[in-house]
Formats: structure tokens, sequence, C-alpha cells
């Protein structure tokens, strides 16, 4: 089965329908070469990124109008970008790619544009908001500590969890090695392999809990599901 949407099949706006989404749009004609070219590619990264992006196709020759939200375009393939704002239900901008058409290289353009409620513990303000829900009784904040550097981006996946869970209360954070923290949480919630995700239920911090398969977007859901209140 295609993760590509064909958009002609579907609403005339269907970013609506997974508003807080990234939307990647192939522009492209049947006819032309290089669209052909680039479409086994396209749907090699869909299914890369299917947790964290949704990969989208305009054919023009079945509908040379297209929306005004995605622009008009002079040639095919164009690759267009459809970044959310953090607003739901709005697009914030378009990117359009200009880039080689090689997996690494769309996959690499679609996870730097993936929308992000990550608090980075690197960062003063957000270390002094992570201790503060800490103490609230009730609060859900999810602790990734992962063996990154310091320039590494945050991971797709994370991205996206810190997104769509943001109406349920959950606050996401990140943590890496370098930073002083990393001692104090490693032993206070027993971290014994990185990376490592917990839930710390806010309150004094000992009510907490570790998700103990890999950190997939559907294991995630399944987490977070036992973990947060319906």
């Amino acid at each position: 089965m295609s993760r590509v949407l064909d958009l002609q099949r579907s609403y005339a706006t269907p970013w609506t329908e997974q508003p807080t989404r990234l939307w990647l749009i192939n522009i492209c004609s049947y006819s032309c070469c290089f669209c052909q070219q680039l479409a086994p590619r396209w749907e090699i990264a869909a299914r890369q990124l299917a947790d964290t992006a949704v990969f989208a196709y305009w054919d023009t020759e079945r509908a040379p109008q297209l929306h005004d939200q995605i622009g008009a375009v002079r040639g095919t393939p164009t690759i267009r970008a459809l970044i959310p704002s953090l607003q739901p239900g709005n697009i914030s901008h378009v990117v359009e790619y200009t880039g080689p058409r090689e997996v690494r290289n769309l996959v690499r353009f679609a996870t730097r544009l993936i929308p992000s409620r990550v608090m980075s513990l690197d960062i003063d303000s957000n270390r002094q908001t992570f201790f503060q829900r800490l103490s609230i009784p009730g609060a859900k904040l999810l602790l990734a500590v992962l063996n990154k550097s310091r320039a590494a981006a945050t991971p797709p996946v994370l991205r996206a969890v810190s997104v769509d869970f943001f109406d349920d209360g959950l606050q996401v954070a990140e943590l890496r090695p370098y930073n002083a923290l990393y001692g104090k949480f490693i032993k206070e919630y027993s971290i014994q392999h990185l990376p490592a995700v917990v839930m710390i239920h806010g309150g004094d911090g000992s009510n907490h809990a570790h998700m103990r398969v890999p950190p997939t977007y559907s294991h995630f859901k399944k987490f977070l599901a036992r973990e947060l209140p319906s």
C-alpha cells in the first residue's frame, strides 16, 4: 500500500485533517520523465517518515489549477513543504525544496521542518520551567535522555509526539550527556541504557515509568495511552 497521498482523491484541503503534521507535496506531471524518476524515491521517503510527516502528490495533467496554499509552479517536479503553525489548522508558511532529489536529501529536508514543542534542558529558562512543572501534582512530563551531540537534531518522532500530545497536557523535554543535569537524572530515575524515555508524573517526581521498548511512534502511543489519563 502506498504511503503517498493522491491529493486529487482527497479533500480539497486535506492538511486540515492532520493539522499538526508537516505536509510535503510533489507537484508533478504523469508524462514528465523527471517526475517518473522521483516517484519511487518519494515513496521510500514517505515510508521512512510515515509517522512524522505526510507525503502527497498533485498531478498537474489531471488538475492544472493548484490550491492557493500550495501556490503556482513553473515546472515539474516541484516539491513544496507546508509547515503547520502551532495553532491547529493553520499553515505557517510554505517552503520550496531545491536540493538533490535523492531519498537521504529529501528525508533530511523534511526532518528539519517537522514542528516541535520539545524543551531542550540546555536552555536555562527551559530548566526552570521543567522543575516548576515537576513540582505540580498531576503535571505530565516526558523526559527523553539521548546519546547525541549538542549539534544533533531532535529526533523526528520526539518532535511529532511533543506536538500531537500537547493538547493532552504533556510536556516533552530532552537531555543529552554533556548537560549538568545528566548525572542527577541518570541516578534519580535509574537509567541504565540510552536512549531512555521516562514518563514523570508531577509532585515529588517519584512517580515515574520507563518506556522499555524502541522509541517508535506506535510504541510512544501505546505507552502514553497507559500513562496519560483519558
